[in-house]
């Protein structure tokens, strides 16, 4: 006899309580999910719904900051600076008010929850077509410049869509291994740039910008199967403007945040005409890109032409209109440029500063990986169980993608407060990472934390920096071959040193960037 959906729905929430009844001590994993996956249900609604949603608080009593009318905290966020501090100002909040609590800044309403548990429940429950907040002065230059949505701006069936077939070419686990020879040489003519980037006692300075250009030409490489020669001495102009495109959007977008983009487009504000020009050359370069594969693609006319290595060459593949692989690509090679070379910005600071980490890392590559001329295969990485742990210890401390949201579908109870379908809920994996709750010494820089025998340790959803399920990161397994393939090639040859070993703050340029300019010591190993 076939059990229909509610019935289903009556014994999870039975099993629920059963398994977090205090009768068990300790509440197990599935006991934290199914009590709280019960709030999200309102779909189906049952007896235990109904009491919790009747003994509920309202909305407005989620505890947070006051604010004035309209604008709420934004003036305070733009007088005070906080804004490109806004993980330390959400770590404070969390602090201030606990797991859940609300803040406006201008017209951004906002929910924000602290308790992996609470995380859990909405990102499982998050429906077919998950919604995120998006940064409004984005949809406004799409339109300006009469550009399609690609897959991070795009909503929806035509979300999925996107979504569905950059999966297939991104998210496989072979994919990477297609990637990884472009992509480690890459990583080996970086090294060869540093060489001839230090000054006479070793000294590299502005690590970031030296490591945007390596993101650049290592990301080109899946996108077009072809390097830009941002690592030569000499680079394309079309390459540096590339850069400086992506740099202008970035660094007037936190102040879209504290006024709102139609405030500066009636203004013609300074920041607004930076904003728009870097769309509009982001755009025009990577159309560049894109109409030289259509080119190429055009002339392909044997069988053994037809292997497509690169994303754009998939994307035309599958029938997506030029203006469709435009968008996509631009929004994919934006989104993964400045999270790679920021991350690594941060680990190799970090490395710096803990010289016994860095030489149980060498000591690793150098037993898997030991010629610097033999090619890096995904083989390799995957016996470098330390390797893996720093940047995952790294992405911990220092996620560049420090805080993600999602839109509710559904009206729905957290913390034991009613939020309405709509609302926007905040989720900070800057704070989750840095709670003692979830990590012993979280403050710690660890790599072995990571190691299989110690995942037990690791609660679940406390680790976030790629996002979670439909809407998670696309180019989580691109960047992570990424970071690990140009880590081995600088462990490889250099030994980095710091003159200060202080700790590197990070500030907010939409995603978590260092502070100050990262300064190091390249030495060669012997």
């Amino acid at each position: 006899m076939w059990v229909t959906r509610i019935e289903k729905t009556k014994m999870t929430l039975r099993l629920a309580k059963c398994v977090s009844s205090p009768v068990y001590g300790r509440q197990s994993s599935l006991g934290l999910y199914c009590s709280r996956w019960k709030s999200t249900l309102t779909d189906q609604v049952t007896q235990d719904e109904e009491e919790e949603g009747a003994t509920a608080k309202p909305f407005e009593a989620i505890p947070g900051p006051k604010g004035l009318p309209f604008v709420g905290t934004a003036l305070h966020a733009a007088m005070g600076g906080w804004m490109d501090k806004f993980h330390l100002h959400m770590q404070n909040r969390w602090r201030q008010y606990g797991n859940i609590y609300q803040e406006n800044l201008g017209p951004a309403k906002l929910v924000c929850i602290g308790d992996p548990d609470d995380v859990a429940a909405v990102l499982r429950a998050e429906g077919r077509y998950p919604r995120r907040f998006a940064f409004e002065s984005f949809y406004m230059a799409r339109e300006i410049l009469d550009q399609k949505l690609g897959v991070f701006l795009a909503n929806d069936e035509k979300w999925q869509h996107y979504r569905t077939l950059l999966n297939k070419k991104l998210m496989r686990p072979q994919q990477a291994a297609v990637f990884t020879p472009l992509m480690d040489e890459a990583a080996c003519n970086f090294v060869s740039y540093l060489r001839w980037k230090r000054d006479q006692g070793g000294a590299v300075t502005d690590l970031q910008g030296h490591l945007f250009r390596w993101a650049m030409e290592s990301g080109s490489t899946a996108m077009f199967n072809q390097h830009l020669g941002l690592l030569s001495e000499d680079p394309p102009q079309l390459a540096k403007a590339f850069i400086s495109s992506l740099t202008d959007i970035l660094d007037t977008t936190n102040t879209m945040m504290t006024i709102p983009p139609k405030v500066h487009k009636a203004l013609n504000t300074k920041a607004w005409k930076g904003h728009i020009d870097g769309w509009q050359t982001s755009f025009g370069i990577t159309k560049q890109l894109v109409d030289g594969i259509i080119e190429r693609e055009m002339k392909k006319t044997n069988e053994e032409d037809q292997e497509i290595p690169d994303l754009v060459s998939y994307l035309l593949s599958v029938k997506l209109s030029p203006e469709e692989v435009l968008g996509n690509i631009v929004d994919v090679l934006g989104g993964a440029v400045d999270t790679t070379s920021n991350t690594m910005s941060f680990t190799m600071y970090t490395l710096a500063r803990h010289p016994d980490i860095q030489e149980k890392l060498h000591d690793e590559v150098m037993r898997f990986a030991p010629d610097h001329q033999a090619p890096v295969t995904q083989e390799q990485v995957q016996r470098m169980p330390y390797l893996r742990g720093v940047i995952k210890e790294i992405l911990r401390l220092y996620p560049v993608a420090y805080v993600f949201s999602r839109i509710l579908n559904r009206n729905t109870v957290v913390q034991g407060y009613k939020i309405p379908a709509g609302t926007t809920l905040v989720i900070c994996p800057y704070v989750l990472g840095r709670d003692p709750k979830s990590f012993d010494n979280p403050e710690e820089f660890r790599p072995e934390r990571w190691y299989r025998e110690n995942s037990e340790s690791v609660k679940a959803f406390s680790w976030l920096p790629f996002g979670f399920g439909p809407r998670g990161c696309v180019g989580r397994r691109i960047a992570e071959t990424e970071m690990h393939l140009v880590l081995i090639r600088i462990i490889q040859n250099f030994m980095l040193e710091q003159e200060k070993p202080e700790e590197l703050v990070g500030k907010v340029r939409l995603v978590l960037i260092p502070e100050k300019s990262v300064d190091l010591k390249l030495t060669d190993r012997k």
